[in-house]
């Protein structure tokens, strides 16, 4: 069986996806890896172009979940 937060597909880019189109499906959230999804790894600063997806889904009305495995020392 399968679980509903399994992938049931790849997005080379998060600046791919249509935010608007998400809204209209009905989701409000969505969960986001930082590490190598984000930004590179190793780095602490979010990209410009994501900074503004991410803004963008914000006036979209979907709120956004950062999720990272990176331990801070």
């Amino acid at each position: 069986m399968k679980k509903q937060r399994d992938p049931d597909r790849y997005i080379g880019s998060v600046l791919s996806i249509d935010l608007e189109q998400l809204w209209r499906a009905g989701f409000r959230l969505l969960a986001v890896d930082v590490d190598n999804t984000l930004c590179r790894r190793g780095e602490s600063t979010l990209p410009d172009d994501i900074q503004r997806w991410l803004q963008s889904a914000h006036k979209v009305g979907l709120a956004i979940a950062l999720i990272s495995n990176t331990v801070i020392p």
